[in-house]
């Protein structure tokens, strides 16, 4: 169907059912025929299955990395099978431990965050649940363990897991030891920053300066830009956010382009750690036959999951828009 975004009414369809809706058919869902646990967790297939109180079993799990950055995520998908039916609502926890046993990082939701909870399994069902943890920008270098257990929802109290077959256990199961292993922080200012500059993008990335290199005719022959940018982390990011930029025409189109993460990725915005200092080069390649005129160079962040640009604010705190210009120039 459709519908008016502003005012939310929906638009009739004559030959709809009901007035706005068109029919596009009917769907029969099922529970899928015997065990699905094969295939990308084969290869983390536990020797000694553990299996919970509420009768269900740890048969397979699958972690992204051995080896992690600060601000990093950890996918990890854990494959569970459930040996009775029915069963009680669990909510299953996913935590970081330092070598002590402290806690560094928790997530906790039901399975499938919620869409399919445990009381709806039945007797020799496989449930894939994936996950996402992900490691705070100032945990320090080290060997830690990730960790993965259930709870009951009624009373919070965790579920007692032993090996198949064995009378003794715990309540967790390890599932690898990670490194964390951080980058060097830059906590002063570089001492040349190229033109300076105060624009702040959204709440948590303040651009001091940039450079851009190919604008001289000496280079024109090649029409290709290197840009430089000094970042000061001034607030916690909780979304890897992407740089664009763009080289725009007089007529407005774009001949040149580049979307990246900081750092070509080695520098994503989730391990910016507030205060630091960042320098975040790009090339963008200009396309060839772009005709001789004046140019623009627009750049801005965004979330690559939804789209979403950040707002920017000058010095002054302004609002400036979702691009900001600059440099202008004549090829």
């Amino acid at each position: 169907g459709l519908y008016d975004p502003v005012s939310k009414k929906e638009v009739p369809v004559p030959s709809g059912a009901d007035g706005v809706h068109a029919g596009l058919g009917r769907i029969r869902v099922v529970r899928p025929e015997g065990p699905s646990a094969s295939g990308s967790l084969a290869d983390n297939l536990l020797n000694t299955k553990s299996v919970f109180e509420d009768g269900i079993e740890l048969a397979s799990f699958s972690v992204s990395a051995e080896r992690v950055r600060p601000g990093e995520i950890i996918h990890t998908e854990l494959m569970w099978h459930a040996l009775n039916t029915p069963l009680e609502d669990d909510v299953v926890f996913l935590q970081l431990l330092d070598e002590r046993g402290r806690l560094v990082a928790a997530q906790e939701s039901p399975p499938l965050d919620g869409r399919y909870p445990t009381s709806q399994w039945v007797a020799g069902e496989y449930v894939r649940d994936p996950r996402d943890l992900r490691v705070p920008t100032n945990v320090p270098d080290g060997q830690y363990r990730l960790i993965t257990g259930l709870y009951r929802a009624s009373d919070q109290a965790r579920l007692n897991a032993s090996p198949r077959g064995l009378p003794f256990g715990s309540d967790s199961v390890q599932l690898r030891a990670l490194e964390v292993k951080g980058r060097q922080r830059v906590m002063k200012a570089p001492a040349s920053l190229g033109t300076p500059a105060q624009v702040r993008f959204g709440s948590g990335a303040l651009l001091i300066g940039y450079d851009v290199q190919g604008l001289t005719p000496s280079l024109a022959a090649s029409r290709n830009l290197t840009v430089t940018l000094y970042w000061q982390a001034v607030a916690p990011m909780q979304t890897a956010y992407k740089v664009f930029m763009h080289v725009v025409g007089a007529n407005g189109q774009i001949v040149g382009q580049r979307d990246s993460e900081p750092g070509a990725g080695t520098l994503p915005t989730t391990g910016w750690l507030e205060g630091e200092y960042l320098t975040d080069s790009y090339v963008l390649e200009v396309k060839a036959g772009a005709p001789p005129g004046d140019y623009s160079l627009y750049m801005g962040w965004y979330d690559p999951d939804t789209g979403v640009r950040l707002t920017i604010y000058d010095a002054d705190g302004k609002i400036i828009g979702d691009r900001w210009l600059a440099r202008r120039w004549t090829w």
